[in-house]
């Protein structure tokens, strides 16, 4: 595990340990079946229970259960580890080839190895200001040179996946592709589409059940969070003092008047 992705993981950490992601059989339709990917993807199955994060252990048998139909991907995931990953690609393969239609739905932010796992989707439906990222992958090793070499070896194997991934849906040039990878390239829902990496911007469909507020400080681009505005506050109106210095003069006169009064 890279340090990048250990702090992705560590900043995104759920007090409860309780993932979101899971998979429910629509209701008006019998034929769909909604997988949620609503958490960072990590490589083990005791990881996923330590964060309350989702592993492949968890995500291939759900999708390998869908024998028919259409499966409805929907994600708000800011990525996670890249093997992971290429065991639910392969088990979104394999559900293409025996007929199931692949639909993705962005809901929030589709980054790093969440992107990779679109790719292999027959259609990708961007929600309204959602974002998508990728970028080269990521790795840590400590030894000799011949270690370090072998770390950007595999590496760069794992690159040259996902931008075959990315050419293939996109139908983009390899060379330009490869240059938003190696630049961390974060698009907003438009650019994903007007860039091929989805097919439209949603307009309408069920809200987003998680937050989207995913802490990316990992990632060198990442778009800030705009705070949220308070509701205006209308300004105090100012008191106007009504009294006039004669009127306090003759009040002060029979306040005196009455004091002598009493006094008597």
């Amino acid at each position: 595990m890279n340090m990048k992705l250990l702090q992705l993981l560590l900043d995104n950490r759920r007090p409860d340990a309780k993932a979101l992601s899971r998979v429910e059989a629509a209701v008006k339709d019998g034929d769909e079946t909604t997988v949620y990917l609503y958490d960072p993807i990590v490589g083990s199955r005791m990881l996923a229970e330590h964060f309350g994060y989702v592993c492949a252990q968890e995500m291939v048998p759900s999708i390998d259960g869908v024998k028919a139909g259409a499966l409805r991907l929907r994600v708000n995931c800011p990525g996670g580890d890249v093997f992971a990953m290429q065991a639910m690609m392969n088990a979104l393969r394999a559900a293409s080839e025996r007929g199931v239609r692949l639909i993705g739905q962005v809901d929030g932010v589709a980054a790093s190895a969440a992107t990779g796992i679109l790719a292999v989707c027959d259609e990708v439906v961007m929600g309204a200001g959602t974002q998508y990222m990728i970028h080269n992958s990521q790795g840590m090793a400590m030894g000799d040179r011949n270690e370090l070499r072998a770390l950007a070896d595999l590496m760069e194997k794992v690159d040259d996946g996902m931008l075959a991934a990315y050419t293939n849906k996109t139908s983009k040039p390899a060379a330009t592709i490869r240059g938003w990878m190696d630049a961390e390239t974060w698009f907003t829902a438009e650019q994903a589409v007007d860039n091929g990496f989805a097919d439209r911007v949603g307009t309408a469909g069920a809200k987003p059940q998680a937050s989207t507020g995913w802490k990316l400080d990992a990632f060198a681009n990442a778009p800030k969070a705009q705070p949220e505005q308070a509701a205006p506050v209308a300004p105090e109106q100012p008191v106007t003092d009504l009294a006039t210095d004669e009127h306090r003069a003759r009040q002060q006169q029979r306040i005196s008047m009455l004091a002598r009064l009493q006094v008597s």
